[in-house]
């Protein structure tokens, strides 16, 4: 693929546990409406945008919780198929006030591997967008635990199937949302004074941001904080197909979504060819 063959008006905006769930685990409505809101206002100017999801296992927590059942001992593959269901209604619930369906997708990176499923993901997402419907995209958790794998590791949660949808649909802008407002140099939360990159160079990522282990400075993403690294590799691989990224806090702009989209707005740490940190 080349700058050339991305779709202009076409976005993913992959959304992060830490930006979908408040501390305690329940999902956090508010941040579901906000960005059901912008992203309206972005398909009235014919954008086309996908969503790649995370929380279904925060959601299983919910559920059970309120249903009062302990979850301590249920596997996070089962949290996630129990916490679908919120999840995805969640979702339709924040579009519904703006008369936009959603459509779930719930696929594993073993699809990626076998003949003719790739073909039927990508054909069912440029269905959608298409038709002005917004893909809700998962990793199937309980046939596939990839990404919880690598949530246990300390890496992020569905970063790389965000980056892989983003080359399936040719995307032209991708919005990586965390609570972490952009990269840093050092964990935020744990060092004040850390500067945030405004720029990261996605062919050379700064060793600094790598440690042995592969992990990042951040800390890993079982604090609540999603692994940086994971990110990084993942807004990198987009950035060298052309696409525009972005790695941002939804706190960052009530409108950031909009003026991301449509008016070419940075936010948080971009990638591109230079590494800059904020002065």
């Amino acid at each position: 693929m080349n700058e050339s063959q991305l779709v202009p008006n076409r976005i993913v905006i992959k959304v992060g546990g830490d930006t979908l769930a408040y501390a305690d685990g329940t999902l956090n409505t508010k941040a579901f409406a906000s960005i059901a809101r912008q992203v309206a206002v972005l398909r009235t100017q014919g954008k086309q945008v996908a969503i790649v999801t995370s929380a279904g296992i925060k959601a299983g927590i919910q559920t059970l919780k309120s249903l009062g059942i302990e979850s301590a001992s249920v596997s996070k593959k089962l949290l996630a198929g129990i916490g679908a269901e919120l999840l995805l209604s969640t979702w339709a619930t924040a579009f519904r006030p703006y008369k936009i369906a959603i459509a779930q997708f719930w696929v594993t990176h073993g699809n990626w591997d076998k003949d003719g499923e790739r073909e039927r993901i990508e054909s069912g997402l440029l269905e959608a967008l298409g038709l002005g419907i917004v893909p809700i995209v998962n990793e199937n958790d309980v046939v596939s635990d990839n990404e919880i794998v690598l949530m246990d590791k300390g890496w992020g949660e569905n970063d790389n199937m965000a980056a892989r949808i983003a080359s399936l649909v040719h995307a032209f802008s991708v919005l990586f949302l965390s609570s972490v407002g952009g990269i840093y140099e050092a964990n935020p939360r744990q060092h004040s004074s850390a500067r945030r990159y405004d720029e990261i160079n996605a062919h050379d990522i700064p060793q600094s941001l790598r440690s042995q282990n592969g992990t990042s400075p951040h800390g890993d993403g079982k604090d609540g904080i999603n692994n940086i690294r994971t990110k990084i590799d993942a807004a990198a691989f987009c950035c060298r197909l052309g696409m525009r990224v972005n790695i941002a806090s939804l706190s960052a702009d009530s409108n950031m979504i909009i003026l991301f989209g449509s008016a070419g707005e940075n936010y948080g740490t971009r990638m591109g060819t230079e590494n800059i940190l904020k002065g």
